[in-house]
C-alpha cells in the first residue's frame, strides 16, 4: 500500500505530488521530493509542514500524520521565514506576503501570500476557524461534486446511449474535477497571519496538555508524540482523483527551474566553506545526496544552463542519433553557432551547414549561422554565458565565459550528445587555484600581456586541470575585454575554468550591454514596448546585484599564486609555445622579421582590440612583404567598429578583411603560415603547425603590438607607447604562497575486473620524450572538420605534426605482436611526458591513437580534456612518473624531454616489451639491459565498463536498450 502526498506550494510553483510508503519518515520527504523534482532549491530554503497543527518531528511516520489507512494526504511546501529584524512584518515580507499600504494601526489590514486582503485580526481569526472545519467542509463538497458528476453521466447516457462515450466523458469530468481540487489545494496556502495565530493556538493547547495530571509524569517527547498521534480525520478525496494521481509526473517549467536556482543563490554560508566556483557547480548539480556540499575532486552530475556546439554539431548529431535518442530534452539549453570553417564555400561544407540549420529548426534550437561570429563571443553578447551560471561548450576555449563571472568549461562531442538527450552529463570538479592580481597595469600594458606573462611565469603545471579564481585589487582596473582575453587563454595555461568576480566594472558593462539591446528597437504611445531580452534584462541584473556570490572564508585552494601587475611590461609568447614568454623590449632588439600578422579570433578581436590596432596603423601602410589579416569576433563587433571608424582605418592601411569566424586561428581558410614563414598573432595558440606549416614560427602578442609589427615588418612595440613609464624590462614579480593541500594518496585496493575487460595490456613500448604533447601534434587541425574521415584514415595521420613517421612505425610493429592469453590485450604502448594531450577538445586525438593500434598511453600526467575524450572512447590512460623519469634519463637527448631521443629521433624505439597488470597495477619493462618494475594506479570499474562497451556512446546505447 502506498500513500500519495500532495504538496501545495506558492506561485509560480505547481502542485507537487509523491507516492511513498506509509512507513516513510517525515524527515525523508524532502530528499524523496528532490529525487523526483531534481531542480528544487536547497533544503535550507524550503520546509515541509502540515496545513494545521505542529510540524511533526523528524522520525514521525507518514501513517501517523493522517492515519494508516489514508491514501492521500496534503502538506505544504513553504519558504523558510527570513525577516530583517525578526518582526512580524519583516517575517511576512520574507515569506512573500505584504502589509497593506492602507494600514492605519497594528490591528489594521494585511494581505496573505495569495494577495487576498484580510481586513482585521478578526478576519484572520475567522479564517482560522474556517480552516479548522476544513475536513467536514471538504467532505460535503466532495459529496456534492459526486452527485453532480452522476447527474451529468445520466444525461449523457440518455442522450447518446453509448456507454463508451459515457466512459470517455467521465474521464474528462474526472480530470476536470482533479484540476479543480488541485486549484483548491493551492488556494488553501495559509496566510502568514492565520498561520501565526493557529501556531499560538496549538501551542496553548500543547501547554494545556503538558500541564494536565495525565501528562505531568510524561517526558516532553512523550507529550509531543501524544499530540501528533491525534490528527484530524483524513481528507475525503474522490476515487477519480486518486486515479489521476497515477499519471506521469509533471515536468517542471523552465521558469520553475530558474526560480529554484535563484533561491539556491540565497543559501546561507554552509558549514563546509566553498569557493565561488564550487557554489555555482552546487547550484547546477543534480541528484546530490541530501546535505551534500560540492567540493573539488567530486564527481557530480550537472545540468548546465546552456551547451554550445559549433561546426562539430554535425558529428554530435550523428552521435545523438546513434545512441538511439530522437528528441532534444531541453531545446532552450542548446545553442548552435557556425564559426570555424566559414570561409569554406564548397558544396560539401555548405550542405553540412544546411543540415545543421535544418536540425536546429526541427528541434527548436537557437541557431546562429556562419558570419554571425565566433560562438564564444556570441554566447557572451547574447547572455548565454551569464554571471554565476554554468555553461559548457564542445570547444576548449569555453573558459572565456569566466571573464563575465560565468563558470565555463569544455566538454567533448559525446558529452554534448548526452546533454542533448538527457540534459545532463558527468563532470569532475577540478582542484581550486586562487590567482591574486596585485597592483595596476602601466599604460599600454593589456590583458593579453597579463595572460602571456602568466603562462610563461607559472610554466610548471601550477594550474594544470585546475579551476582558477581570480582575486586581488588589481582586478578592478581590468576592463571586461581584458578579463575575457585572460579567461580565454587560461586554456593554454592548462586550466579548465578561469573565473573573475562580479564587481562594479562588470555590472556597468552589463548596463551598457542592456542599453545597446534596448536601442535595437523603439516604443511609442501607439506601439507597445518591445519584449525584454530573454537573458540580458533588468530583472536578471537586479537579481544579480541582490544575490552576488563570493567565496567563503576558509574555502580551500590547492595553491595560491600571486602576480604583481605593476611590474609587468608588454610580453610576446613564442615561438611555437605559450610556455615561452619574453618581455617585448628584449625581443624588439632582435628585429625578428615577419611575413604575416593576424588580428583574429575570440581572444582579441573585440571593439577595444580593433580600436587599439586602428590607432597604431592610422595614417600608415602595412610593410611591404607583410600580409595583415583582420576578422572581428562577431558581426556585432564589426558593425560597431565600422560605426566608430576603426574598421576603415585598418582597411586604409592595407589590412585584408576576413569574415567573422575562427579562420587562421584554427588553421582553416585564407592566409595560413607557409613553410619558413614567421607570423605574429593576437590569437590564443601558437602550437607548431596550428596556424599553417609545421616548419613556420608563430608568436602571440597584444593587438597593438601585432599592428605595429605589421607596419614595421618586424616584431616591435607601437611608437605611441611611452616606455619610460614602464617598470624595468625584466621578469614580472610573481610567487606561490602555498603549496598543494591534497591529502596523501590512499593505497589502491585490488578490485575484481569488470567482465570482458583485459587483465593486462602488453606490447612494444614507444617513447615520445616530450612534455605538453598537444592535440594538434596528435591529430592535425586540418583533418578535424572532415566529418567523413574514417578510423583507418585517422590511424594513418596520427601524430603527423609531431613525428610524421609514427603511424608507419606502429603499422610495421603490430603484425609481430601477439597476446600470451585471451585475458591480455596486445598493442603498442605509448609513453610520453607531462600534460599529454593538452590543447583542443577534438576527440580524434584519442580515437586516432586507438585506431592506430595503441590501446594504452602512459604519461607523467594528462590534459583533462584529452583524458575525458580517452575515457569516453575506450582508450586507457595511466600515470607513471617514475617510468617517464627513467626513460628520459636513459634515452632523451641531454637527459631532458623536449629535443627528441639521443640519436635525434622524435619517437624512441629500443625494442622494449612492457606488460601492465590491471588487477594490481604492476608494470614490467623488459629490454636488453634487463627487467625493471613500476607501479601504477589502475582504472576503476566504471571506466572498465565504458571500455567493454566501446566508449560512452556504446554505454548509453546499451543503457537505452536495457531500459
Amino acid at each position: 500500500m502506498t500513500t500519495t502526498v500532495l504538496f501545495s506550494t506558492f506561485a509560480p510553483f505547481p502542485t507537487l505530488s509523491l507516492s511513498v510508503s506509509p512507513e516513510t519518515r517525515f524527515d525523508d520527504l524532502y530528499s524523496l521530493l528532490c529525487e523526483r523534482y531534481s531542480d528544487l532549491p536547497a533544503s535550507e530554503d524550503l520546509r515541509i509542514s502540515p496545513h494545521a497543527g505542529l510540524v511533526p518531528t523528524s522520525d514521525t511516520l507518514i501513517s501517523e500524520i493522517h492515519g494508516r489507512d489514508a491514501t492521500l494526504i496534503t502538506l505544504k511546501l513553504i519558504p523558510r521565514l527570513r525577516g530583517g529584524k525578526g518582526g512580524f512584518g519583516s517575517q511576512l515580507r520574507a515569506a512573500g506576503g505584504r502589509m497593506s499600504s492602507q494600514k492605519t494601526s497594528n490591528n489594521d489590514s494585511c494581505r496573505d501570500l495569495s494577495g487576498r486582503r484580510l481586513s482585521t485580526i478578526k478576519t484572520a481569526k475567522r479564517l482560522a476557524d474556517y480552516m479548522g472545519n476544513e475536513d467536514e467542509r471538504k467532505k460535503a463538497q466532495a459529496e456534492a461534486k459526486k452527485a453532480k458528476l452522476e447527474t451529468l453521466e445520466k444525461k449523457i447516457a440518455a442522450a447518446s446511449g453509448d456507454t463508451e462515450a459515457v466512459a470517455g466523458k467521465k474521464h474528462r469530468f474526472d480530470d476536470t474535477e482533479y484540476l479543480e481540487e488541485s486549484r483548491e489545494i493551492v488556494d488553501n496556502v495559509k496566510s502568514a497571519v492565520s498561520a501565526g495565530l493557529m501556531k499560538k493556538k496549538k501551542k496553548a493547547k500543547t501547554n494545556h496538555i503538558s500541564s494536565s495530571p495525565e501528562s505531568s509524569t510524561l517526558p516532553k517527547d512523550a507529550v509531543t508524540e501524544k499530540v501528533l498521534k491525534s490528527p484530524a480525520p483524513p481528507i475525503a478525496v474522490p476515487t477519480a482523483i486518486a486515479a489521476v494521481m497515477r499519471l506521469p509526473p509533471r515536468i517542471p517549467s523552465r521558469g520553475y527551474l530558474q526560480t529554484a536556482r535563484f533561491f539556491a543563490t540565497s543559501v546561507p554560508t554552509p558549514r563546509i566553506p566553498q569557493t565561488i566556483i564550487e557554489k555555482v557547480v552546487q547550484k547546477y548539480s543534480v541528484s546530490l545526496p541530501n546535505g551534500k556540499i560540492v567540493k573539488a575532486g567530486d564527481y557530480v552530475m550537472i545540468r548546465p544552463e546552456h551547451v554550445m556546439t559549433h561546426d562539430n554539431t554535425g558529428p554530435v548529431i550523428s552521435k545523438f542519433k546513434s545512441i538511439g535518442a530522437k528528441k532534444i530534452v531541453d531545446p532552450r539549453q542548446t545553442v548552435f553557432t557556425l564559426d570555424h570553417d566559414v570561409q569554406n564555400k564548397s558544396h560539401k561544407n555548405l550542405a553540412k551547414y544546411a543540415n545543421i540549420e535544418a536540425f536546429a529548426r526541427t528541434h527548436g534550437i537557437d541557431f546562429y549561422p556562419a558570419g554571425r561570429g565566433i560562438g564564444h563571443q556570441v554566447l557572451v553578447e547574447e547572455g548565454y554565458a551569464f554571471p554565476h551560471t554554468l555553461t559548457v561548450a564542445s570547444d576548449s576555449h569555453s573558459n572565456m565565459y569566466g571573464g563575465v563571472a560565468c563558470v565555463g568549461t569544455p566538454i567533448v562531442r559525446t558529452d554534448a550528445a548526452a546533454l542533448w538527450a538527457t540534459g545532463k552529463t558527468w563532470w569532475q570538479v577540478p582542484r581550486m587555484v586562487k590567482v591574486e592580481l596585485r597592483g595596476k597595469l602601466a599604460l599600454g600594458v593589456t590583458g593579453k600581456d597579463v595572460i602571456v606573462a602568466l603562462c610563461g611565469s607559472f610554466n610548471n603545471d601550477e594550474v594544470l586541470n585546475a579551476a582558477i579564481e581570480f582575486t586581488g585589487e588589481g582586478i578592478s582596473a581590468l576592463s571586461v575585454d581584458d578579463r575575457l582575453t585572460i579567461s580565454n587563454m587560461t586554456t593554454e595555461w592548462g586550466a579548465l575554468v578561469g573565473v573573475f568576480p562580479v564587481d562594479n566594472t562588470l555590472l556597468s558593462w552589463y548596463e551598457s550591454a542592456l542599453a545597446k539591446l534596448e536601442r535595437r528597437t523603439f516604443a511609442s504611445k501607439s506601439i507597445p514596448p518591445p519584449p525584454e531580452h530573454p537573458r540580458i534584462n533588468r530583472r536578471r541584473l537586479d537579481a544579480l546585484r541582490a544575490t552576488n556570490l563570493t567565496s567563503d572564508p576558509g574555502a580551500q585552494y590547492s595553491s595560491h599564486l600571486i602576480f604583481d601587475l605593476s611590474t609587468l611590461v608588454p610580453h610576446v609568447s613564442g615561438p611555437n609555445s605559450v610556455k615561452i614568454s619574453t618581455p617585448l623590449p628584449k625581443l624588439e632588439s632582435q628585429q625578428i622579421a615577419i611575413q604575416k600578422a593576424y588580428l583574429v579570433s575570440c581572444t582579441n578581436s573585440r571593439v577595444s582590440d580593433i580600436a587599439a590596432a586602428a590607432s597604431v596603423v592610422e595614417g600608415k601602410k602595412i610593410a611591404e612583404g607583410v600580409e595583415f589579416y583582420v576578422a572581428a569576433a562577431s558581426s556585432v563587433v564589426q558593425a560597431e567598429a565600422e560605426k566608430l571608424g576603426h574598421w576603415n582605418k585598418l582597411i586604409a592601411a592595407g589590412a585584408k578583411v576576413l569574415p567573422a569566424g575562427c579562420g587562421p586561428c584554427i588553421g582553416l581558410g585564407t592566409g595560413l603560415l607557409e613553410e619558413g614563414e614567421t607570423g605574429i598573432s593576437a590569437t590564443n595558440r601558437n602550437y607548431k603547425g596550428r596556424m599553417g606549416h609545421p616548419k613556420a614560427q608563430a608568436y602571440l602578442a597584444s593587438p597593438a603590438v601585432v599592428a605595429a609589427s605589421a607596419v614595421k615588418g618586424f616584431i616591435c612595440s607601437p611608437n605611441s607607447l611611452d616606455t619610460t613609464s614602464f617598470p624595468p624590462a625584466g621578469a614580472p614579480v610573481f610567487s606561490i604562497t602555498s603549496g598543494s593541500s591534497d591529502a596523501a594518496e590512499v593505497p589502491q585496493a585490488e578490485e575484481p575486473l569488470f567482465p570482458g575487460f583485459p587483465a593486462a595490456f602488453s606490447g612494444r613500448l614507444l617513447f615520445a620524450p616530450q612534455d605538453n604533447l598537444n592535440t594538434d601534434a596528435l591529430y592535425p587541425g586540418k583533418y578535424t572538420y572532415q566529418d567523413d574521415i574514417t578510423l583507418e584514415r585517422q590511424a594513418q595521420v596520427v601524430m603527423e605534426n609531431y613525428d610524421p613517421s609514427f603511424a608507419g612505425n606502429v603499422a610495421t610493429i603490430l603484425p609481430s605482436l601477439s597476446a600470451p592469453d585471451k585475458s591480455t590485450k596486445s598493442g603498442v604502448v605509448l609513453v610520453s611526458g607531462y600534460n599529454f594531450g593538452t590543447g583542443s577538445s577534438r576527440e580524434q586525438a584519442a580515437t586516432a591513437l586507438k585506431a592506430a593500434g595503441v590501446p594504452l598511453v602512459i604519461a607523467g600526467s594528462f590534459g583533462d580534456i584529452f583524458k575525458r575524450n580517452a575515457i569516453n572512447n575506450g582508450l586507457v590512460c595511466l600515470e607513471c612518473p617514475e617510468l617517464v623519469a627513467d626513460l628520459t634519463a636513459m634515452y632523451a637527448k641531454g637527459g631532458a624531454r623536449g629535443a627528441g631521443g639521443r640519436e635525434g629521433e622524435l619517437t624512441v624505439d629500443k625494442g622494449h616489451e612492457i606488460r601492465v597488470s590491471m588487477t594490481d597495477g604492476n608494470v614490467t619493462l623488459r629490454g636488453s639491459d634487463g627487467e625493471r618494475t613500476y607501479k601504477v594506479r589502475t582504472v576503476g570499474a566504471s571506466v572498465q565498463e565504458l571500455w567493454v562497451c566501446g566508449g560512452l556512446e556504446g554505454y548509453i546505447l546499451k543503457s537505452i536498450r536495457d531500459d
